[in-house]
């Protein structure tokens, strides 16, 4: 997809922060579009992170979240939250609060436009989906997103690891 622009200075450290604290399992309710009603809204995000130069340019930053599920605009939801802490509009500690029982999507910071969300990869790992096809497990299930925006000054945002 295409990527989206964000005309604006990006504290990168502060999304490095937040990046972290997405981090592991936790109820990611806040962090889905308001007519999802599904009752589990338990993720596992394995890793959130920025990859700098997206592209081979400089001023472009991708961020990439790999989890075992997402919900809807799930994604969207996390990359505009971040964006919104790097442009100094929320604070890293929004995270929490979202992630708190009683946090809330209105919580949280922008939905980031569709444009520029690239599904990567899908691993469908274990099948223990009550539809799949019984199976021995391969392996642990992963969904890796990507969303593309652009900024300034891009760098790592998440724990210190190469892009693939």
């Amino acid at each position: 997809g295409r990527p989206r622009r964000v005309e604006a200075f990006l504290d990168l450290e502060a999304m490095r922060d937040a990046a972290r604290r997405l981090e592991g399992t936790h109820d990611f309710k806040a962090f889905r579009a308001y007519d999802d009603r599904r009752e589990n809204t338990v993720r596992t995000m394995r890793s959130v992170r920025g990859l700098p130069g997206w592209g081979g340019r400089e001023d472009m930053l991708a961020i990439e979240v790999e989890g075992n599920a997402f919900m809807k605009n799930m994604v969207r939801i996390l990359a505009g939250t971040l964006v919104d802490i790097g442009r100094l509009h929320l604070e890293p500690s929004r995270i929490d609060r979202m992630l708190a029982p009683e946090g809330q999507r209105k919580d949280g910071g922008q939905t980031a436009p569709a444009m520029g969300l690239t599904l990567v990869r899908i691993d469908l790992g274990r099948g223990d989906h009550p539809r799949a096809p019984k199976k021995e497990p391969t392996g642990e299930g992963a969904l890796t997103g990507e969303v593309r925006m652009a900024g300034r000054e891009p760098q790592e945002i998440g724990p210190e690891t190469e892009a693939p």
